[in-house]
């Protein structure tokens, strides 16, 4: 059994991962660890690569259950909103997704693991196509090499092959952003992409 991290807008490399296997699994019981990508993540904005953080309300030293995780309501999802249309307003197909991306925003999910897996549908359907996700109602133990441990922000770096970014002219081609940045510049074609080209920590 393959089980997938729920995070937010996953990356380019959480969605390799769900391609190559033919059944992923959710674990909606894990514990929630701090300061991983299960509240986060990266795009590039205008001033270079920028992670974007959805507050959570403080577990005080308790392990919590990733569904039990609430989200900290404020003035924090105007600044990602605006941060996504300055970044990607002149992308290919801002106008495609966005309104997509603002609307999960505007409902305002009580748990963090709502907000993130709506955010993972909006991806799914063009990225797996009729394929499934299966969220399972009972906590999965760690195994070696569990792909859960792979998306802390020590546990990089990922390579990914270069694709069309909206700031080339000023940036270096950063690698394994949030799959939104594949969205917005690639659209349709996003599924191509990961299918045809490598994913690995080994720059090749």
């Amino acid at each position: 059994m393959e089980v997938l991290p729920i995070c937010p807008f996953p990356s380019i490399y959480w969605w390799s991962l769900a391609l190559r296997n033919e059944s992923i699994y959710l674990d909606k019981f894990e514990n929630y660890p701090k300061q991983t990508y299960r509240n986060r993540y990266d795009i590039l904005g205008v001033n270079g690569k920028v992670s974007l953080t959805i507050p959570v309300i403080g577990q005080k030293g308790i392990k919590t259950s990733i569904k039990e995780i609430e989200i900290a309501h404020g003035s924090w999802m105007n600044t990602h909103l605006g941060t996504l249309r300055s970044a990607y307003g002149k992308s290919a197909f801002f106008d495609h997704f966005y309104p997509l991306v603002e609307r999960l925003y505007l409902k305002k999910d009580k748990y963090l693991i709502d907000f993130n897996l709506s955010s993972i549908e909006i991806h799914r359907k063009l990225l797996l196509g009729s394929r499934d996700i299966q969220i399972v109602d009972e906590q999965i133990p760690f195994a070696e090499n569990d792909f859960r441990l792979q998306f802390e922000p020590s546990s990089g770096p990922f390579f990914t092959k270069e694709y069309p970014q909206v700031f080339a002219d000023r940036f270096s081609f950063q690698d394994n952003l949030s799959s939104l940045d594949l969205l917005f510049n690639m659209g349709p074609k996003a599924i191509d992409y990961i299918l045809l080209k490598k994913f690995g920590n080994d720059g090749h």
